[in-house]
């Protein structure tokens, strides 16, 4: 049967004491505290740091190292009742043995009025009147034959939960429906809830220092925190990406161009077509019969004034007015020139061919 009495101060240390010791198990004859308990038939009270240590039992130290400052061994006719505090309680000063013997004897009927504790339907004992502030009776251990073995839990927060089914009277009916369920079931399914969630928690935190929840929960914090940290970065970044200029990109189609010189003066262009990707640029060409007007519009990088006037030159144009002006890295160039059997495709792709040269 596995009980819990909280006392003011719920420990970690203490609660991960219980925990690992439903692994553990007690021989009769061995030595331990438990076993000397159990044999006897007396009642072992370890109360003060000396007393846990100067006692021959490895179980006494533990509990020592863990911050519990009386341990008190109680025999039953099944078994051993462990109860540990966080405070120290001399033996003359509490019935509670007493009160551990009668609860426990095999057959021992329990007392109908509530004067002092409350028993509830899966096993587990809390006292609410005490002499004096009790912290954690976390364990009982039940005896058969030179075996001890460990089947109790702390009813707590801790990581696992222990629930024992209650005996019943020989003949007794099952009956057509669950009773309802009291505060106390109510609050022992709040708590496997709550370690629930502690479980998922801990598997999505990479790293997670210690197994107790106070740690586990600041490691969550430093964890989102940091997650935090990684958002704000690339949110800053990607407003830094947002704030620059953006080039203007047009996709245009580029012919190959041979100038074929004819008998009578004028020329032949003779294109392949190509794509090709042009950041700011833009030829506009206008022709009234022989008359050209030619704007073209480029970034203010790699000479783009000369590379028109070295186009215009292979056309061999005649240039009546050209004018150039840059405004925030941006050439703008006009040209009036005299351009004689080329029509404005021609002209305009053989210009974006060799301003893209």
């Amino acid at each position: 049967m596995g009980k819990s009495l909280l006392g003011p101060d719920n420990s970690d240390d203490a609660e991960w004491f219980y925990v690992v010791s439903l692994t553990r198990s007690f021989s009769a004859g061995d030595g331990s505290a438990p076993a000397n308990s159990f044999a006897s038939n007396s009642v072992i009270w370890l109360t003060g740091a000396h007393s846990l240590l100067s006692f021959d039992c490895v179980r006494a130290k533990e509990a020592h190292i863990h911050g519990l400052e009386t341990l008190v061994y109680i025999p039953t006719t099944n078994g051993v009742v462990e109860m540990g505090s966080f405070h120290v309680i001399n033996h003359t000063e509490s019935d509670l043995a007493h009160r551990a013997k009668s609860l426990f004897e095999m057959g021992a009927r329990l007392p109908q009025e509530e004067e002092s504790m409350n028993i509830i339907d899966f096993g587990t004992i809390t006292f609410d009147q005490q002499p004096k502030k009790l912290g954690k009776i976390v364990k009982n251990m039940n005896m058969k034959g030179n075996e001890v073995s460990e089947t109790g839990s702390e009813e707590s927060d801790s990581d696992c939960q222990l629930v024992v089914a209650t005996s019943k009277k020989v003949g007794q009916k099952k009956k057509g429906r669950d009773p309802p369920i009291n505060h106390v079931e109510a609050e022992r399914q709040r708590r496997e809830k709550l370690n629930q969630r502690f479980y998922t928690l801990r598997s999505v935190v990479p790293n997670v220092s210690k197994m107790d929840k106070a740690s586990l929960l600041a490691d969550a914090v430093c964890y989102i925190n940091e997650l935090k940290g990684k958002v704000e970065e690339l949110e800053a970044q990607l407003q830094a990406t947002n704030n620059q200029p953006k080039l203007k990109k047009i996709k245009i189609e580029i012919p190959d161009v041979t100038i074929v010189p004819k008998s009578n003066g004028a020329k032949i262009y003779n294109k392949k077509t190509q794509t090709k990707m042009i950041e700011n640029l833009e030829v506009e060409v206008k022709m009234v019969g022989e008359d050209a007007m030619i704007r073209v519009q480029s970034g203010n990088g790699d000479w783009p004034a000369a590379k028109l006037m070295d186009a215009l030159r292979e056309m061999e144009v005649k240039v009546h007015h050209a004018s150039m002006s840059c405004v925030n890295d941006i050439m703008l160039q006009d040209v009036v020139a005299r351009i004689t059997g080329s029509t404005e495709d021609e002209v305009k792709s053989h210009l974006l061919a060799r301003l893209n040269q």
